[in-house]
């Protein structure tokens, strides 16, 4: 009542003045709807605030579970790859072992070698198998390798091996270095 009587008196006052209450209402009204629509109200402000933080660590949360899975994958891809070039290297160093071996005759002055040589194809066999079997393969690149680690053995280890007649065999050769590279390209895939 006093503010309707306070501006009663200004608009008497004023004379010819077109001031009307009612407009001075409603621009104070709309000023206030203005300042509550552009403004958060109280208590807003810590809700804004925990709905970001929320967002920030379920965004952090995401991006970790996202990195975990794809280093893991990273790291299994590089294990296996590592795996497969150490059968690689050993089927490598199998493959000269053996076509030195049977590329020459066996005489009394490459005794020792000879013995050197059988000693390192037996071994390097047997760190393929030991490899085979430590390593866990799909089931088309075990197939791949037990059939090698079979075939490479009769074909190494066949005919005069260890004998002290052993003549050099230039068709085995070309058979082990067949097989060695045939592998080798097979399992190369893989990495």
């Amino acid at each position: 009542m006093v503010k309707e009587k306070t501006l009663t008196s200004i608009t008497e006052s004023e004379g010819n003045c077109n001031f009307d209450v009612n407009d001075i209402f409603y621009q104070r009204l709309l000023g206030d709807i203005e300042r509550a629509i552009s403004t958060l109200p109280e208590g807003a402000y810590s809700l804004e605030l925990l709905s970001s933080t929320f967002e920030a660590i379920a965004a952090a949360l995401a991006a970790f579970v996202i990195n975990f899975f794809y280093w893991k994958r990273v790291d299994k891809k590089r294990i296996e790859a590592k795996r497969f070039r150490k059968i690689l290297n050993v089927s490598e160093k199998l493959k000269k072992t053996a076509s030195n071996y049977w590329a020459c005759d066996y005489t009394a002055h490459v005794k020792q070698r000879c013995a050197i040589q059988e000693i390192d194809i037996l071994d390097l066999h047997k760190k393929l198998v030991k490899l085979h079997r430590s390593y866990e393969l799909e089931q088309k690149q075990d197939a791949v390798l037990q059939d090698f680690i079979l075939e490479i053995y009769d074909v190494v280890t066949g005919g005069d091996f260890k004998s002290k007649a052993r003549k050099s065999d230039m068709k085995r050769v070309k058979k082990i270095a067949d097989l060695c590279t045939s592998f080798q390209l097979n399992f190369d895939s893989y990495i």
